[in-house]
């Protein structure tokens, strides 16, 4: 066992909660007579520095703010605005937070692989955690309704507590799972996360399935990615020997022994869907589950893009058959 702890992050990691973020931004910003017409894509650019500073993005996007220069809202960095001023931002997060807590898990759910993977990571002796920048009250409801007795910890952001990407909300929990921060792994989809695992002197796994690319999660020191639920526990276990690695020049994923090509799932673009064509892996590596670790990275990247998913081949066909990909089809 490679880690005794895993800890992870909440939006875009386990939980794919952007389609009810935006409905609940849209309301507060409607509400507070601005606009209010904002996609999913707009969304996982706001967030992932908790809801101020998503807020205040949202806000700056609005005036005329780039998404390349959100990137710095939350650090030293950031170039606000004069339009967006503290009191606007906290008339929006007045009306943001008691909507948002009440109407946080209408289409929200995990991302596929996640149970088994908890699971799994549970019989194994591992224990697991989230720590979010998401308020605190909605990380606790989600926990509730979605993963019951699944964690060990749980902890969103607090006023009382600096969020992340500093240290301190994850070691609190490492205090309270009693286990050091070096034998913990830290697990998230953006910079934030990347981030705050190297603030908590603990290893990170970047998931390429989130709110973030994955040639923006590279740049921002992301050494570990993985593209699938699977990938990430062998990962976490330390049984990883095989890659499986989306290559989207190719319009593909593969999997790969060492150098050797094993597996792919080949796609096509038409529009807002990608068409899965076919799915293979050698025989000599059947039986083993990849097939639909293919499958699910090629549709976790087109969750990550906005896009729809459809199938010609038929083993995919089957795939989006299955609960947990209703928000693709």
């Amino acid at each position: 066992m490679k880690y005794e702890a895993a800890i992870f992050d909440m939006d875009g990691t386990i939980l794919n909660t952007s389609k009810d973020l935006t409905s609940a931004l849209n309301y507060a910003m409607e509400e507070t007579g601005h606009r209010h017409d904002y996609e999913v894509l707009h969304t996982k650019n706001f967030f992932g520095s908790g809801v101020v500073v998503a807020i205040r993005r949202a806000l700056a996007y609005e005036a005329g703010t780039s998404f390349e220069d959100l990137v710095a809202f939350g650090t030293k960095n950031e170039k606000v605005p004069a339009s967006v001023t503290e009191a606007e931002v906290n008339r929006v997060l007045d009306i943001f937070r008691p909507y948002y807590a009440a109407h946080c898990n209408l289409a929200t759910g995990p991302f596929p692989g996640i149970l088994d993977l908890l699971t799994h990571l549970r019989k194994a002796g591992v224990k697991v955690a989230v720590v979010s920048n998401k308020p605190d009250e909605a990380v606790q409801k989600l926990v509730s309704d979605l993963f019951p007795d699944y964690f060990d910890f749980a902890l969103g952001q607090k006023d009382e507590i600096r969020r992340k990407p500093a240290s301190d909300m994850t070691l609190a929990c490492v205090d309270a799972l009693e286990i050091t921060a070096d034998k913990c792994v830290y697990i998230g989809d953006s910079e934030i996360d990347i981030q705050t695992a190297a603030n908590s002197k603990m290893d990170e796994i970047a998931v390429t399935w989130g709110f973030r690319s994955v040639d923006f999660l590279k740049k921002h020191g992301a050494t570990v990615l993985v593209a699938t639920a699977d990938e990430l526990e062998r990962a976490i276990l330390g049984t990883d020997s095989m890659k499986l690695v989306y290559e989207e020049g190719q319009n593909r994923a593969a999997l790969y022994d060492e150098e050797k090509l094993v597996g792919q799932c080949l796609y096509e673009e038409k529009g807002d869907h990608w068409i899965i064509v076919k799915t293979v892996v050698d025989p000599e590596y059947g039986g083993k589950g990849y097939a639909r670790q293919l499958v699910d990275c090629v549709i976790n990247q087109a969750r990550g893009k906005g896009k729809w998913v459809g199938a010609t081949c038929s083993y995919a066909k089957h795939v989006l058959t299955k609960p947990g990909y209703e928000d693709v089809k």
